[in-house]
């Protein structure tokens, strides 16, 4: 875990942040703390970055992330994969969008859900107490 770091290392090459982190950084860490990542090329390892929100988790070795992501990786495939794309997709969408417009979108996507063979298959099986097998997950 701390082996990790996460270092913005563009002012050390002479760049400027790219790939949106001057948008989505301040968002994640705070303004100042933003500015001495990308300015000064302070970085974040691995349980600071979870702390952050700059990762999602931390694991101790290489080969504990590797059998994690493969449970990851069977986790969402098992999932219901339309759905989850759209989840994916407004949760993707929230830092350039008003919300306004969030909620019309998570308003359509949700129609689109609750039509869906997924939601039919997912409300069957929490009827019958049973793990629900999803339409086109394998």
């Amino acid at each position: 875990c701390d082996e990790t770091r996460f270092v913005w290392s563009f002012a050390r090459w002479g760049l400027v942040v790219d790939a949106g982190g001057a948008y989505l950084l301040p968002r994640l860490v705070g303004l100042p703390r933003a500015k001495a990542m990308v300015m000064l090329g302070e970085g974040a390892k691995g349980a600071e970055a979870v702390t952050l929100g700059l990762a999602y988790r931390c694991l101790p070795t290489r080969e504990e992330l590797a059998t994690e992501a493969d449970a990851l990786a069977v986790r969402l495939a098992a999932g219901p994969t339309r759905s989850l794309g759209l989840s994916k997709a407004l949760l993707n969408a929230t830092f350039e969008t008003a919300l306004p417009s969030a909620l019309e979108r998570e308003g359509m996507a949700q129609a689109m859900a609750a039509t869906s063979p997924e939601m039919a298959e997912g409300m069957a099986a929490f009827k019958e107490r049973r793990e629900p097998d999803f339409p086109g997950a394998r």
